[in-house]
């Protein structure tokens, strides 16, 4: 894995050093959003041969980051790197290593951020934020504004009282002199000045989310005329005469109102017919691509800065802001772009517009009170930042039919490696939603069960080294009450370091390398979006395809739901089980559906490092990934039913009378538990339970346990019988104190009498039975808890030696 790394990594920084060499390296990155960029025509024949993409799946646990920051350093110290990973956290963790074998990096970070002091990187954090919120260009409102003074003829600043302080401003002298440059994927979507030089893009894990978005527009005032700006429209005094430049304004605004018009009639058509406007409608209102594209940049003209200055008091900005209408150029001008380019893509047929979502009446917030009105969702998808330079992404999870349509030219390569000492165990018949979570009176029991099930049998490990600590991941919900009952303790207290296990939920897993080390991982349910989350990222992603989307219908009901197709697992020992798996009937939604559920169960279940690590892995869902599984099982095999829990309290009495009535919470009767230990079925792993049985079979000595005996009255409670149990040698103690506590689990219990196991003589050696052992025989045998082993347990038994009981 190593070498087959080591060498993709190399390919790709010749191929991307030959392009910067070929194109003239670095240069400013475009920004997407300036006015600029939209209003100008590109130069005829100025094209560029796409720049080198190589999209690396591999494991994660391979090396791929520090296989990948070694290669910046020693190989590509000429060119200079943009490094973009999932988190600040994981970027911290690349800055440390790199740093570590001599690089010259930079971890460029945000205004809401913090150093690594612990100093805000902006000290006017709340202010930034409220800026960006609407919208506004936060350096020029927040940071620093150029002006030209009419009166003095010059250019002035106008600066926030903390600029020349500011970590923020200061990290960007750093960035400039840094061979690599670090920060989180948000600034694949914003423009940012310390990346503005780069001469290639590595990015960390996936990335792709941070580039599709939504805005919701009123459609009323979409559909209403209405003046155009002075944005990007200036007077070109060398080649136009005032009355060209007012004509053409004339013009621009003509055609925007004209397409307005034409937007209209095909949605009045439409809804007139109870239907939603299809392309169709919109190409017999004589609508282009070109059209929609110049009324998109007609929109931008509106676009204004608003009369806030960086030196202005923070209250005054914040009232200024509060007073600001909602701006819908944006999403306005995003509806003619969206338009523009499925009637491009599909400039035939009759299909819906995928990216338009038509809403009932929405609410809005304008000065005079709040209004409802018509509304539209619109889906879109940007280009990522710097797709312009050679890009090398890093993830085991990547999906060409995602990744191509943010950079169609990507190649891709991918290796798996074997897990020989990570055996994977997962059951088949529950897929651990969170609905049946919530719903189900029993399963938050079971986990709780399975989990300290879990620590027991790891427990040893753990106490000899803390880094061996199993780690659980979880929805989130699940998480959150857990911890709110408090099964789950918080880090850094006392039960937390007694507690032996760490929790984590889905969606914050990526790029963890803290739990390598850990001697067992389970993961508990999975995480699956809603049919409506899954279609609203395939309208923005594939809106623009030729073939258009296949959404799932709703019900009679009015409920969406994904149909399930059965699917064959087989296990290593050869062993199949048929599984439901719900999936999407458009193979790009399936792909998004399965980039959130499956790709963040193998996330999951990369937090232990199975390539490398040395540790179990239970799967406490059904949903099938590609990986070897050691054994299938049910969910009442791998998890820890009622007659585990009561051993778990710490005693096992063999009568079965004894431990329904020990144990009501568990059992509704002496009866009922009966029933229920013949129908038992077999153990994946064989816990005290089963350790105690062979035991008793074997009559041995349990480690951690000792035998007991005592008197109760029968059934009727007219004879005193000897009965028998096992008890946790912790919670033995005194005989008096023993009796006292084994009385508050039962009634009537007199004479205890601690029983020594004697194992059978074995050659020549014969050994005296103790005074008791006949007599304990005698009264095991009409024991009714030992008196048959379910069918279903003995394969477990015989593993335990335990081939033949004597009861």
């Amino acid at each position: 894995m190593s070498s087959w790394l080591e060498g993709n990594v190399a390919s790709f920084l010749t191929e991307a050093r030959a392009f910067n060499e070929a194109h003239g390296g670095a240069s400013d990155s475009i920004n997407d959003d300036s006015a600029k960029y939209i209003l100008d025509d590109p130069e005829d024949g100025a094209e560029v041969p796409a720049p080198p993409a190589l999209g690396i799946m591999g494991e994660a646990g391979a090396g791929k980051t520090r296989h990948t920051a070694t290669a910046l350093v020693n190989h590509a110290s000429d060119l200079k790197t943009g490094y973009n990973g999932d988190s600040v956290r994981q970027m911290r963790e690349f800055e440390e290593f790199t740093s570590g074998i001599g690089g010259e990096i930079e971890l460029y970070l945000g205004r809401e951020q913090f150093s690594k002091d612990g100093e805000p990187m902006c000290l006017r954090q709340d202010v930034a934020a409220a800026v960006a919120q609407r919208g506004l260009n936060v350096r020029e409102t927040a940071c620093v504004r150029t002006e030209f003074d009419k009166a003095t003829g010059k250019k002035v600043e106008r600066k926030c009282p903390f600029f020349d302080q500011c970590q923020y401003n200061k990290q960007f002298e750093r960035a400039e002199k840094a061979k690599i440059v670090a920060g989180s994927h948000q600034f694949l979507k914003f423009e940012n000045k310390a990346m503005a030089k780069i001469d290639m893009l590595v990015i960390d894990e996936a990335s792709w989310s941070v580039n599709i978005g939504e805005t919701t527009i009123d459609l009323a005032a979409f559909m209403t005329h209405r003046a155009i700006g002075s944005n990007g429209m200036n007077r070109n005094y060398h080649a136009e005469s005032r009355s060209e430049f007012e004509e053409r304004q004339a013009e621009t605004e003509v055609v925007l109102n004209q397409a307005i018009d034409a937007f209209r009639s095909a949605f009045n058509k439409a809804h007139k017919e109870r239907r939603f406007p299809s392309l169709k409608d919109f190409r017999e209102t004589e609508l282009t691509p070109e059209w929609c594209e110049s009324a998109a940049r007609a929109e931008y003209t509106r676009k204004k800065t608003p009369d806030i200055y960086p030196d202005m008091a923070d209250d005054d900005v914040l009232d200024l802001l509060s007073k600001l209408e909602f701006d819908q150029i944006a999403g306005f001008a995003r509806t003619w772009r969206v338009l523009a380019a499925e009637m491009r893509a599909r400039p035939e047929g009759d299909s819906p517009v995928q990216g338009f979502e038509f809403l009932s009446n929405i609410a809005r917030a304008h000065s005079d009170g709040v209004r409802l009105q018509l509304g539209m969702k619109v889906h879109y998808r940007t280009k990522p930042k710097h797709y312009d330079k050679p890009t090398l992404v890093l993830d085991g999870d990547a999906d060409p039919i995602i990744m191509n349509k943010f950079y169609p030219h990507m190649k891709f390569v991918q290796a798996r490696g074997k897990w020989p000492n990570c055996p994977v165990y997962q059951q088949v018949s529950k897929t651990g939603s969170k609905y049946s979570f919530e719903t189900s009176k029993t399963a938050l029991d079971d986990v709780r069960a399975a989990i300290l099930a879990l620590v027991d049998r790891h427990r040893a490990e753990f106490e000899r080294d803390p880094a061996r600590r199993i780690v659980i991941v979880m929805q989130k919900f699940m998480e959150d009450k857990l911890r709110e009952e408090g099964f789950i303790p918080a880090e850094g207290t006392p039960e937390y370091d007694q507690c032996g296990f760490a929790v984590m939920h889905f969606g914050a897993t990526r790029g963890i390398d803290a739990h390598s080390k850990a001697a067992a991982l389970m993961v508990v349910g999975r995480m699956e979006p809603a049919v409506d989350d899954v279609e609203s990222m395939g309208r923005k992603i594939y809106g623009d395809d030729v073939e258009p989307l296949r959404f799932i219908q709703p019900d009679k009901n009015g409920m969406k739901q994904f149909p399930r197709q059965e699917v064959i697992v087989r296990d290593k020992r050869g062993s199949t089980a048929k599984v439901m798996v719900s999936y999407h009937p458009d193979p790009r939604c399936d792909a998004l559906l399965r980039q959130v559920r499956d790709a963040e169960l193998y996330q999951a279940i990369m937090r232990i490092r199975p390539l490398w690590g040395n540790g179990e892995i239970i799967m406490l869902t059904n949903v099938p990934l590609p990986i070897e599984v050691a054994r299938i099982s049910t969910w009442a095999e791998l998890v820890p039913d009622q007659f585990d829990r009561s051993v778990r309290r710490g005693i096992l009495f063999d009568n079965f009378r004894d431990m329904a009535e020990a144990n009501p919470d568990l059992f509704a009767s002496h009866a009922a538990l009966r029933q229920s230990w013949k129908r038992r079925p077999g153990r994946v792993f064989a816990s005290d339970l089963e350790a105690l049985m062979a035991a008793t079979i074997k009559e041995e000595e349990c480690e951690g346990w000792m035998r007991i005996r005592f008197r109760r009255a029968g059934a009727g409670g007219k004879r005193m019988t000897w009965r028998s149990a096992w008890i946790r040698a912790e919670k033995a103690g005194r005989l008096a104190d023993l009796e006292a506590n084994l009385s508050n689990r039962l009634s009537g219990v007199s004479d205890l009498e601690i029983v020594e196991m004697v194992a059978p003589a074995v050659d020549n050696v014969v050994e005296f039975p103790c005074p008791d052992r006949e007599q304990l025989k005698k009264e095991l045998r009409q024991a009714a808890f030992h008196a048959v082993v379910p069918e279903r347990m003995k394969s477990t038994m015989y593993e335990l030696g335990a081939v033949a009981t004597p009861f």
